[in-house]
């Protein structure tokens, strides 16, 4: 499958058209190396080019909606502007790209319909849905239950929020903060099933009359793996197998606070 790729390029201060991703990604996640007080954003194209969503903040979608930011998606990857975050002058950018199936189609799996679209292949869809305040179910499009998902309100300044595998139906990380795993009732409703996942009466995951988003991902044998393991404090800490050479991980500490960190395969060409 190749459903992910990640690109690093320079910036010009101008615009430029960003390819070698390989497919048309549906999820590009872009972050300038060089200036530590940039935001990592999120635009995708159910959404649309422009409209991108900044991972370390409440901001709404309007917030962080940019006419020099990511400007097209493109059939081997974007197009930027001027903006810092995407194209500062002379700096060292990465984005992340995802593959999220060839149309957007209207599912009716959930208590209230979404707009998703999904790769099955790679275990990766984008789902966005109006909320209602009150618990519900989403659906996904996967075909097998999710195992991390990302859900952002879009329309309100709330926090992002993150269900993962071995969570509960109340459990979540917050993934513009440190914090460590917490648990509110009703957060997500119920634990994700083949075909959705709940949301629960509360804005940070189903606002009433808010635009929502979720980013699903599943484990597919080679490709793709969710899951957890338990540090010993050691410089030579546990070996996690994942089945295959990972291209790019996310790690976050959940019984205490702790950055979220990322790697790749490309920036992070060897294993030290």
């Amino acid at each position: 499958a190749t459903g992910f790729n990640t690109v690093t390029y320079t910036g010009n201060g101008g615009t430029q058209a960003i390819t070698g991703v390989g497919f048309t990604p549906d999820l590009v996640w872009v972050k300038n190396r060089d200036e530590s007080d940039r935001f990592n954003l999120l635009t995708d194209t159910i959404r649309g080019a422009t409209k991108s969503l900044a991972s370390s903040l409440t901001a709404t979608e309007a917030d962080t909606t940019y006419s020099n930011g990511l400007t097209a998606f493109g059939t081997d990857g974007f197009s930027v502007g001027s903006l810092i975050d995407f194209n500062g002058s002379a700096d060292k950018m990465v984005a992340w790209c995802w593959d999220a199936g060839g149309s957007t189609v209207t599912n009716d799996d959930g208590t209230i319909d979404s707009q998703v679209r999904a790769n099955p292949s790679t275990g990766f869809s984008i789902a966005t849905w109006t909320g209602d305040g009150d618990v519900r179910t989403i659906g996904h499009g996967l075909g097998v239950a999710p195992k991390l998902i990302i859900v952002k309100n879009r329309d309100y300044a709330v926090n992002w929020n993150v269900w993962a595998t071995g969570f509960n139906g109340n459990e979540y990380l917050i993934l513009n903060s440190s914090a460590a795993k917490a648990s509110y009732t009703n957060n997500w409703g119920s634990t994700p099933t083949t075909d959705v996942f709940g949301v629960g009466n509360n804005n940070g995951t189903n606002g009433n009359t808010n635009d929502m988003v979720a980013y699903s991902f599943a484990d597919i044998t080679g490709y793709q793996k969710i899951g957890s393991y338990t540090g010993n404090g050691s410089t030579t800490g546990p070996t996690v197998t994942t089945g295959f050479r990972p291209a790019w991980l996310l790690i976050k500490r959940t019984d205490s606070s702790g950055s979220w960190a990322i790697w790749d395969a490309t920036r992070n060409a060897s294993n030290p």
